[in-house]
């Protein structure tokens, strides 16, 4: 009885051996799997550090390389041309003669009405200067009780022009023979202006004409226009 449980328990230790044998190699494949598995990903991981990294070289590379554009350069900026042409305003001319309704409609409406000498006077809107009617034969009452003038009344005379309005182009003072020169007017004469009672009033009055149209330069610079001068014109 005691030879067989002397087998049994040699049999069993044995068996016991061969299991602990069994387990072994699975045990070190499986830590050398776990090895490998965290090798392969740390290799990746660099592999992407060092594609990261050769990119970020390239870009800074090509960073450097490329040359730097100001933001103005490609911009095409503009400035207005002064008015560099010689020439008179025949826009402005071309008012005289139109009827208070023809020039309302060209001009805009007055902004201004001036009762005096010569009549009445208006500023228009978009006007050059001060817009002439006569007097009593060009206005009407309207319904308020207020002068008005009629709409088909003449426009025969506009006062207060600037020079360089009228001379289209000028930048400076400019003598009798350089005006009737260069802008094709003729000129007549130079009188002193003086006041009703004949009393000398220190301007001079240079008479020209273009076509039909009388234009008088008011200046204190005898023979010379100059910015300080001033202009009405009329129709002949």
């Amino acid at each position: 009885m005691k030879k067989i449980i002397l087998l049994i328990l040699l049999l069993t230790v044995v068996t016991s051996t061969f299991s602990a044998c069994g387990d072994t190699p699975a045990t070190e494949s499986s830590s050398e799997s776990a090895t490998n598995k965290v090798v392969a990903i740390t290799t990746t991981t660099s592999e992407k550090k060092s594609e990261t990294s050769s990119l970020s070289t390239e870009t800074e590379s090509v960073a450097e390389t490329t040359p730097s554009v100001p933001e103005t350069q490609g911009k095409t900026e503009t400035t207005p041309e002064p008015v560099s042409e010689k020439k008179m305003n025949l826009d402005l001319l071309s008012d005289i003669g139109l009827t208070y309704g023809e020039i309302s409609a060209k001009r805009g409406g007055a902004t201004q009405r001036i009762e005096g000498e010569g009549g009445y006077r208006f500023i228009l809107e978009n006007g050059y200067g001060e817009y002439c009617w006569s007097g009593e034969a060009d206005m009407v009452w309207n319904e308020n009780g207020i002068k008005e003038v009629k709409e088909q009344a003449e426009c025969k005379q506009i006062w207060n022009i600037k020079p360089e309005t009228m001379f289209l182009g000028m930048t400076k003072s400019m003598t009798v023979s350089e005006i009737e020169e260069i802008y094709g007017i003729k000129y007549e004469r130079t009188h002193i202006r003086s006041d009703r009672d004949e009393i000398p009033t220190g301007e001079y009055i240079l008479i020209f004409y273009f076509n039909n149209i009388k234009i008088s330069v008011f200046t204190t610079d005898k023979d010379n226009v100059n910015s300080d001068s001033y202009i009405n014109i009329g129709m002949v």
